[in-house]
């Protein structure tokens, strides 16, 4: 009887401990297929188009709005890969990259021009560029990590792309999708 109440006892906790209710998917779990969940919330990819990185030697793919013009993908000089869409939309792909605190470390060492980040997370950091005095319009990037084989891979905006903070934003959310692949 005393066994049987500990059994009991050790089901009972490791239930508790799981969260499982026996009910299975809980009230905020989604089933919807098209999203994913970013670091601040929910991403819906029904509006957004896949691209895979595979053919660039990146076993990652990541997700792009639809319908915002011409796709150009190509593997730079320095072995990042560029993405652009349209005009206003593009981001850089870098592989084997300095995590969030280095790359910070640098910005703030390294130009005319000043840094204030407006947002930080343990895994991407959104900030302002600007020349203190000037005229010079405000930029706004942003640079987020995730690890892809073991390795750090970055997403970032382009150095030499003057964006308001929406756009920024927006493409931003574009790179909160990227996601490990296998290779076949």
């Amino acid at each position: 009887m005393k066994t049987n109440f500990v059994i009991y006892l050790l089901v009972s906790a490791s239930l508790l401990a799981c969260g499982g209710n026996g009910e299975g998917k809980g009230e905020n779990e989604s089933s919807d297929s098209t999203m994913v969940e970013g670091q601040s919330a929910d991403i819906d990819l029904s509006s957004m188009q896949e691209l895979d990185l595979r053919e660039f030697g990146l076993g990652a793919n990541i997700y792009l709005p639809k319908d915002q013009g011409k796709l150009m993908v190509e593997e730079s000089a320095y072995g990042t890969i560029v993405v652009e869409l349209g005009e206003r939309f593009a981001m850089e792909v870098v592989p084997f990259a300095e995590n969030i605190v280095d790359k910070r470390n640098e910005l703030e060492q390294g130009s005319v021009f000043q840094i204030e980040v407006l947002e930080e997370r343990k895994d991407y950091m959104f900030y302002k560029k600007y020349i203190p005095g000037s005229e010079v319009l405000e930029e706004y990037h942003f640079y987020l990590t995730k690890e892809i084989d073991g390795e750090i891979v970055a997403v970032k905006t382009l150095d030499d792309m003057e964006l308001k903070e929406g756009a920024a934003r927006k493409i931003l959310e574009s790179a909160k999708t990227l996601s490990s692949l296998p290779f076949s």
